[in-house]
């Protein structure tokens, strides 16, 4: 599969307990002084629903300071990756469509999906060039 192609697959059963083994790696590398809640989320996160194959989880950290100061480089060694620059430009985006579509839902999903696609095409190709690599 190329870095732009995207391929949903079938729902994999696997998919929650791939997902609780690495919020539990998460926990034991960083600790649960800075690691305060760990959800598994979207579409992998749905029983049944066919989904890109990759787990996405959102992790709860006490604030940003301490996740550029302390959770970011350790999990770097690890050889898990964050677009923390990327995560800045996605919420200037969205705040800008919220401001230019107020009352179109429709609109503003759109206006985020050729960013979305070119952040996961990005992401999916780093994450093939490491098979060690956790998706964060």
């Amino acid at each position: 599969m190329s870095a732009d192609e995207i391929q949903l697959v079938p729902y994999d059963p696997r998919w929650p307990e791939m997902f609780r083994t690495e919020a539990a790696r998460l926990r034991q590398l960083l600790g649960t002084a800075v690691v305060l809640r760990v959800e598994h989320m979207g579409s992998t996160a749905v029983p049944g629903l066919s989904a890109k194959p990759v787990i996405d989880m959102l992790i709860e950290v006490p604030s940003f300071e301490s996740a550029r100061r302390t959770i970011l480089p350790r999990l770097r060694e690890e050889g898990w990756e964050y677009l923390w620059r990327e995560a800045r430009r996605y919420e200037q985006l969205k705040s800008r469509l919220a401001s230019e579509h107020p009352g179109d839902r429709q609109a503003y999903t759109e206006g985020k999906g050729e960013y979305v696609s070119r952040i996961t095409a990005e992401a999916l190709s780093r994450a093939g060039s490491s098979s060690e690599a956790g998706d964060f």
